[in-house]
């Protein structure tokens, strides 16, 4: 049972104000807030190229160097699917029918390892509520690190901003073997599973998801290629490493960075309204990287996602200046960093800053000009 409330203060004229423009942005350019026709073909690309590299694996009959290049491009196009496919289908935010989207978003996560009822769950129901929130948010609750202010500080954080770029290499490697088990514990734990059959029926459909996925990644490749199942095993692990520092790094800077104002829950009450919290705890950056926005999905424009989950990527860039605008009039939060690099830094810097809270740490600018 999740207990956290959110302040009732109320900003009723900003929230009011910023949905009213949002949503004449779209009704007056005749847009939905689903995918368009770009996103669509993007998807084909997408899907197009990771079939392509899975089959020449499979089907290719390979010299061996070309062969493992197939599997590290293989690992970038892992993100892509990630960011652009299953992240806005399982949203519902790609189409306006539910079940393509679940279909969609299901064949994405599969290619990626990841049980897609599981990540609904941490992702839509609690991280996007809840972001930055200590025991209900699952993406800061990743011992050994210490991502937030308010988790217990332990000798070995001082030390987290040096071993951090190495585990985030194994993201992907966690997600794929123990992270779907350890979340469905932890929502058993919080009340969230009805019954304990439906804890284990959800159990056994994972497994079975492992498995297959296993199946299709290992076994598969081995037995049609011919190349010792050594060799197999490491290009598996390999391309799995490349998704996952390349992922980690990508979306840590959104949240875990020195913009981010956790809360000091007190009787586990939230001192700050639901809107105020997402842009106090979310941080945008390489706003106008056409690059970066496509190959992520646009999850660079991280403040408009966490304010409107529910509309496709491709809309962001387009909603970001009224939301910066709303923002500055009302004088609210709306954190940015210029590039990746400079983002990316920042992120370190909270690292060290959370390892060594004694250290003093630089002040954000609150809008963006």
């Amino acid at each position: 049972m999740i207990n956290y409330k959110f302040s009732k203060k109320n900003d009723k004229l900003f929230y009011e104000e910023l949905t009213s423009k949002v949503n004449a942005y779209f009704f007056d350019n005749g847009l939905t807030t689903y995918a368009n026709f770009y996103v669509i073909f993007k998807i084909i690309i997408i899907y197009t190229l990771y079939l392509l590299f899975y089959l020449l694996i499979i089907f290719g009959s390979l010299q061996l160097k070309i062969f493992c290049f197939i599997w590290i491009l293989l690992g970038l196009i892992h993100v892509a699917v990630g960011f652009n496919i299953m992240h806005d289908a399982l949203h519902g935010s790609l189409f306006k029918n539910k079940r393509i989207n679940n279909i969609v978003g299901s064949i994405a996560s599969f290619l990626i390892g990841q049980y897609p009822q599981i990540w609904e769950v941490q992702h839509n129901n609690l991280h996007h509520i809840y972001p930055n929130i200590e025991t209900i948010d699952g993406d800061i609750d990743k011992p050994p690190f210490r991502f937030s202010p308010n988790q217990k500080l332990l000798w070995y954080h001082k030390y987290q901003h040096i071993y951090a770029t190495f585990l985030y290499l194994f993201t992907n490697i966690s997600i794929i073997t123990d992270k779907d088990f350890v979340q469905l514990s932890k929502f058993r734990k919080m009340n969230l599973i009805k019954s304990n059959h439906v804890y284990l029926f959800t159990l056994i459909k994972i497994i079975l998801f492992k498995v297959f996925y296993l199946l299709a990644y290992l076994w598969l490749p081995y037995k049609a290629t011919g190349y010792h199942f050594g060799l197999i095993l490491s290009m598996f692990i390999l391309m799995n490493l490349i998704s996952g520092i390349v992922f980690t790094i990508i979306i840590m800077p959104n949240h875990i960075t020195h913009n981010s104002k956790y809360s000091n829950q007190k009787n586990r009450d939230i001192k700050n309204n639901w809107f105020v919290h997402q842009l106090l705890n979310t941080t945008n950056y390489s706003i106008n990287n056409k690059l970066f926005n496509f190959f992520t999905g646009s999850i660079n424009l991280h403040i408009e996602h966490h304010l409107f989950p529910n509309i496709c990527h491709i809309h962001y860039s387009k909603i970001a200046p009224i939301i910066k605008l709303t923002c500055k009039r009302y004088s609210m939060p709306y954190y940015y960093e210029k590039t990746w690099f400079i983002a990316i830094k920042k992120h370190y810097q909270m690292l060290y800053y959370l390892g060594n809270p004694q250290v003093e740490l630089e002040q954000p600018d609150i809008c963006m000009e």
